[in-house]
């Protein structure tokens, strides 16, 4: 698993799953996390949260309850 609160790489992001963002924190749960050069979209659907969609282009964030 990554280090979220650590930036490994100058103006590139790490997109990851496998881990639900629930794990980094109640804010994050059910939602993308984005921080730190990170982007967790993992968002629990697996565990009855929302199903998270993330465009690359721009950013958007799409969910599915």
């Amino acid at each position: 698993r990554p280090d979220y609160s650590k930036q490994y790489y100058p103006n590139i992001y790490l997109v990851t799953g496998h881990t639900p963002t629930a794990h980094l924190g109640d804010a994050y749960a059910g939602r993308i996390y984005r921080a730190n050069g990170h982007i967790a979209i993992d968002c629990g659907a697996g565990f009855g949260m929302p199903l998270g969609c993330l465009c690359l282009n721009d950013f958007r964030e799409f969910y599915v309850e």
